[in-house]
């Protein structure tokens, strides 16, 4: 039987696969030592030379040039926070680029610290989100086009191996002066610690199915922050955040405006020194109402986050509040100028400088900086709590959102009416602002069913409707 060239090749990679596969379970530990290929100098370009010919943010361009770059692997896959990629900075030029590779255990065969001459002819280089990679063709498999992963069989001989034990060191930077020439590089930042810290606050989430990949905030002591972004699938996942200040080193990354630092393993976390007053900790909301016992309350430091359940759009709220829901607590928050959140926004807001205090018995966090507000994603919903007129208490479920069954609105026909929800345990107050989008809207008879937010008017407990859409 005769066989095609085709399939040959085929074959002859699939062997080589193979081969790769038998040998990695003895290549878990580097030797020492290791020998250069002997690649000639004018073989050599710099990643600078490559990044400033061929590389355009969103196009995926082919190599047809017999070079070679001569980087090193500063991070590997070894503990799972890098998926299907190794990162390699230039020898020549300090630059790092992301090499992606369609296979896993890639450490066994390119640990960190192994000098590698990566072979240009036949590979594409591109960008995901704004961080520069490379790889082999155009990968059209998933919704969106996405640079292609070089083949196992083919690892070998594009990914040129020489000397183990090559030093690595990291660039000491600051947040703020992380740029585009320290992406995919390793690099150290002094004087940091994680903003959300205490008991089960861990690096990612490995419990779930999928595990859960989490951003931890890390700021440093003037208040500048970053994220740290930490796979479901490393193996540190389930361990506790360091609740110390102190040095981290990490690749440093890209994701659109993001920027991003992405941990080798937790050996890159140094945090042994206290902390600064600039990292404040994440108050639950149930916990920062806890702390009011009827005075005005300084807020010297701290975050809170919550999804937005006001509706700006519909204007039955003060412009400058919002009301956020955590949990099953909410709290209203108010800004020094009008602010423009939508509802169902997942907000983080610095309340550092604010003040606890109660407005007409209802109580927020006000004096606010608008430029506080970190939206972390849009469009997530709060479940509303279903519940009778008559066990609506402003002490548990004030600035909640609930939902009342079985109801009819009485006394009058439109909305800017002194408009009452009754059913058959009572009656409570329906709040309308004269500036709402709806306030002369005709209201809905017999039956309905109700979602609002519970507020109060100087010990009055009331409801605020979001928009017209709450009275089904």
């Amino acid at each position: 039987m005769k066989l095609s060239i085709y399939k040959i090749f085929i074959m002859s990679m699939l062997g080589t696969a193979l081969l790769q596969a038998c040998l990695k379970g003895e290549l878990d530990t580097p030797p020492t030592g290791g020998n250069d290929p002997q690649i000639p100098a004018d073989q050599i370009i710099s990643l600078q030379e490559i990044m400033s010919k061929f590389y355009t943010p969103g196009k995926y361009t082919n190599f047809d040039i017999d070079k070679h770059i001569k980087c090193v692997v500063v991070a590997d896959d070894k503990s799972g926070n890098f998926y299907k990629s190794i990162i390699i900075e230039d020898e020549n030029s300090d630059l790092g680029i992301s090499l992606l590779i369609d296979e896993n255990e890639i450490h066994s065969s390119y640990p960190t610290g192994r000098r590698v001459y990566v072979k240009l002819k036949g590979l594409t280089i591109s960008d995901y989100n704004g961080l520069p990679q490379l790889g082999m063709g155009v990968d059209n498999s998933g919704s969106s086009p996405r640079l292609g992963q070089i083949p196992p069989a083919l690892m070998s001989q594009i990914i040129i191996p020489g000397s183990y034990n090559i030093p690595v060191a990291p660039r000491k930077k600051k947040i703020t002066e992380l740029g585009p020439s320290d992406l995919n590089t390793l690099i150290q930042i002094e004087n940091v610690q994680f903003v959300n810290v205490g008991v089960n606050k861990k690096y990612a989430n490995n419990q779930l199915d999928p595990p859960l990949t989490i951003n931890q905030d890390l700021v440093d002591c003037s208040g500048n922050r970053v994220i740290v972004r930490n796979s479901g699938y490393a193996d540190f996942a389930n361990e506790l955040l360091p609740e110390k200040n102190g040095t981290m080193t990490a690749v440093y990354s890209i994701f659109g405006s993001n920027k991003q630092l992405f941990i080798r393993d937790t050996k890159d976390v140094a945090f042994d020194k206290d902390r600064c007053g600039s990292g404040a900790s994440l108050f639950s909301v149930k916990d920062l109402r806890a702390r009011f016992t009827g005075a005005a309350l300084p807020v010297v430091s701290g975050f809170v986050q919550g999804v937005v359940i006001s509706d700006i759009a519909n204007k039955n709220i003060n412009g400058q509040n919002l009301v956020i829901q955590d949990g099953d607590a909410g709290i209203v928050l108010r800004f020094k100028s009008a602010i423009n959140i939508p509802l169902g926004s997942e907000i983080k807001v610095n309340i550092g400088g604010g003040e606890l205090n109660e407005f007409n018995k209802v109580l927020q966090v006000q004096n606010l900086e608008n430029t506080n507000v970190e939206v972390l994603q849009s469009s997530k919903s709060i479940t509303p709590k279903v519940l009778t007129v008559a066990q609506i208490d402003p002490l548990i479920h004030e600035s909640t959102l609930i939902k009342i069954n079985n109801a009819t609105l009485i006394n009058g026909s439109k909305y800017s009416d002194k408009i009452r929800v009754k059913d058959a345990t009572g009656e409570i107050d329906l709040f309308t602002s004269s500036s709402a989008t709806f306030t002369s809207n005709t209201i809905k008879s017999g039956t309905v069913s109700l979602t609002a937010i519970v507020s109060e008017f100087n010990a009055v407990k009331q409801l605020s409707l979001r928009n017209p859409n709450d009275i089904e």
